[in-house]
């Protein structure tokens, strides 16, 4: 955020965001995001953060990083950083449905010189994007019905006779082979089951443990502790912090589970 101004960091409270501050971010259901908008500096850098509230009140919050920005500070905060360039393309992303789906792309093209041309290439099909860019400079395209994050996905632009890609995802293939003779599956659940680490290791033979689940690090836990969304604010919260223990503290624990405590040491102890 702009340095210096009433919506810098929120303003915040010991941390919190009033849920009435000037930095409020409103949702726009043509470009099916939230915006907010301010006024930058050429090849100036900006640090800045997304403020999450949990309830109506505010006050359970999160700050996150801009899961759509990889770029943050090394100082412990992680504040995600912005370096404004023209032109400049924020957020090229894919928006995918809780199936896992494609159901739209959308990018932020901010230039002080004229858009000649914007195209997007979604499976097979190339179109003009120009129909899709808002007045405020925000592409969005959605696709119905939605489209396999298989195929291939291209945002690209050409500004004062300059061509750039903003967004490229190839398509995947996927080729099917035929599983090799001296190659067996399995097992993996037994008699309604886990086998344990111990049993595995009696297994006088070559292993190739693939992991589908959560159980080999949890120790009980065979389902996966976020799924399919990971650019979600929950899952996000819930990374952040399992990422914080691990670094700081060394391990974390899941509780709440429902298992025995009496087969959480056998676990333990195998």
């Amino acid at each position: 955020m702009p340095p210096g101004s009433n919506e810098d960091w929120g303003p915040n409270s010991n941390g919190m965001i009033n849920p009435n501050a000037p930095s409020l971010m409103n949702y726009d259901e043509a470009i099916d995001a939230y915006k907010r908008t301010y006024s930058l500096n050429v090849d100036s850098e900006y640090l800045y953060k997304i403020h999450y509230h949990y309830n109506e009140s505010g006050t359970d919050w999160q700050w996150v990083s801009d899961p759509l920005n990889p770029n943050v500070t090394t100082d412990g905060y992680e504040n995600s950083i912005l370096n404004c360039t023209d032109p400049l393309f924020f957020q090229p992303v894919r928006h995918m449905n809780d199936d896992g789906m494609v159901d739209g792309m959308s990018v932020g093209i901010f230039a002080n010189d004229s858009i000649n041309s914007l195209e997007y290439i979604a499976g097979s099909d190339s179109s003009d994007g120009m129909e899709f860019l808002s007045a405020d400079n925000i592409f969005y395209v959605e696709f119905s019905p939605p489209k396999s994050i298989y195929e291939a996905y291209n945002i690209t632009a050409i500004i004062n006779e300059i061509e750039y890609v903003l967004l490229d995802f190839p398509a995947i293939s996927v080729e099917v082979e035929p599983l090799p003779e001296n190659v067996k599956l399995g097992p993996n659940w037994i008699n309604n089951e886990m086998i344990s680490i111990r049993e595995i290791g009696k297994i006088k033979k070559p292993i190739v443990w693939t992991l589908h689940d959560s159980w080999a690090f949890c120790g009980a836990e065979h389902h996966p502790l976020i799924e399919n969304d990971f650019e979600s604010i929950k899952s996000i919260k819930v990374i952040k912090q399992i990422e914080k223990a691990c670094v700081n503290i060394g391990f974390f624990q899941i509780i709440g589970h429902g298992i025995d405590k009496k087969n959480i040491k056998k676990v333990c102890s195998v």
